[in-house]
């Protein structure tokens, strides 16, 4: 709630004060910190939730990530916890992530690489952003 609200600092403390967490109380901090423009700090907390041995990312928490990434327009670090996704974590890339990738690439006003991106996407495209695999 605070950080949805844009109070970073007393989110943080929120969950510092939290005697257990879990993969929703992580990806809910990744994804205020990304979404309030803190994109390097927002990579932090997902590097640091990396060395919970109890906790394992999931979908969503690679959906705040990617958007973090996409705002804060870290293009290299998008492509690596993009690959990363399904190479160490074996979770495949949905359409929502995919859309995520060419947001940051259009953002960085790549428009080639963004055309190449999709027509490489092993998910087609349909207008409504759902895929047809």
């Amino acid at each position: 709630m605070y950080g949805n609200c844009g109070d970073m600092e007393l989110a943080q403390c929120v969950f510092d004060e939290m005697p257990e967490r879990d993969v929703n109380s992580w990806t809910a901090l990744i994804s205020c910190y990304g979404l309030n423009g803190h994109g390097t700090k927002a990579i932090a907390i997902f590097e640091r939730m990396k060395q919970t041995v109890s906790v394992t990312p999931n979908s969503v928490t690679f959906m705040a990530v990617l958007t973090a990434c996409s705002h804060a327009r870290l293009l290299q670090d998008d492509f690596q916890y993009f690959k990363a996704m399904s190479s160490d974590f074996g979770i495949e890339p949905a359409m929502k992530h995919h859309i995520c990738m060419v947001d940051m690439l259009g953002r960085a006003g790549q428009f080639s690489e963004v055309l190449r991106f999709i027509n490489e996407m092993p998910i087609r495209p349909d207008y409504c952003g759902v895929g047809k695999q």
